[in-house]
């Protein structure tokens, strides 16, 4: 119940509404990682991100994008890119400088160089925003991209529309 009060509180301080587009951009340090892993996609341009929303949002006729990532570049980016074609980015306000390191953060957790609380409740807030989402864009190499999309999928007794910028939903099957 707390955690349902708080989605709320969050939802309308940010504005989010339906129908919305939500949008995962993971940068930082699975970047950092991904050229030393066989299996793991690089990250993908900021562009490619902005062209498949657009293209969602015109397609479903959208207006609002809610941006879920732990790279404040890709908010500047995105917004600018989609302000462009008449579409809002609402987003959390969190110091996502927290994120910025090639040291994973489960490492950085565990050694105290972030604020704990400040780490779960942005991810939390973030992947049941992401969920509630009409529709999804992500990265599906990504497994907080996977699990958003597959709990939006549980929510809504369907898949929505969806669009990768790396694999296929189910590629590691």
């Amino acid at each position: 119940e707390r955690l349902s009060a708080r989605l709320r509180q969050v939802k309308n301080m940010i504005g989010f509404s339906h129908p919305v587009v939500g949008l995962q951009v993971r940068r930082g340090d699975s970047c950092e990682h991904a050229s030393s892993s066989a299996i793991r996609p690089g990250c993908a341009p900021l562009d490619k991100y902005a062209e498949l929303v657009l293209g969602m949002a015109e397609r479903y006729h959208v207006r609002l994008v809610f941006l879920a990532t732990d790279d404040a570049e890709a908010v500047r980016y995105l917004r600018a890119a989609c302000a462009k074609e008449g579409l809002e980015v609402i987003t959390l306000s969190v110091d996502r400088s927290m994120f910025e390191s090639s040291l994973f953060i489960e490492y950085r957790l565990m050694l105290g160089y972030v604020d704990k609380a400040a780490v779960a409740d942005s991810t939390m807030l973030d992947l049941l925003l992401l969920a509630e989402a009409d529709y999804f864009v992500g990265g599906f190499g990504s497994h907080f991209g996977r699990l958003a999309f597959e709990l939006s999928v549980a929510a809504k007794g369907r898949v929505p529309a969806y669009a990768s910028v790396d694999y296929p939903w189910f590629w590691h099957v």
